[in-house]
């Protein structure tokens, strides 16, 4: 004889839920999962402003955890490009490095 979970056998239930809805924190915003834009952080760390916005050179600040791969794809350039316009002799980039992006 097989037996039936507590949740039922299935049909009709939709897919299991929790008893109560999680409420929303103070102030009605949820924290932000790695998918968003966190917090802009200090000024002068990060970018300095968007490199397709056709205002002429940009120069961004790096940051923890940033490589010239993560850097060039925030900013839709290559890799390629921007060791040539910063004229770095190795791809190894360190927090606090100052990179010029053009476009």
């Amino acid at each position: 004889i097989p037996t039936i979970p507590p949740w039922g056998c299935g049909g009709g239930g939709g897919g299991w839920r929790p008893a109560t809805p999680t409420p929303n924190p103070p102030g009605g915003r949820r924290p932000r999962g790695r998918g968003g834009r966190g917090p802009a952080g200090p000024p002068g760390a990060g970018s300095a402003g968007s490199a397709s916005d056709g205002a002429g050179p940009v120069t961004i600040v790096v940051r923890p955890g940033d490589s010239l791969w993560l850097i060039a794809r925030r900013h839709s350039v290559s890799t390629r490009e921007l060791i040539e316009w910063n004229r770095l002799s190795s791809t190894r980039i360190h927090p606090g490095d100052r990179l010029e992006i053009r476009r």
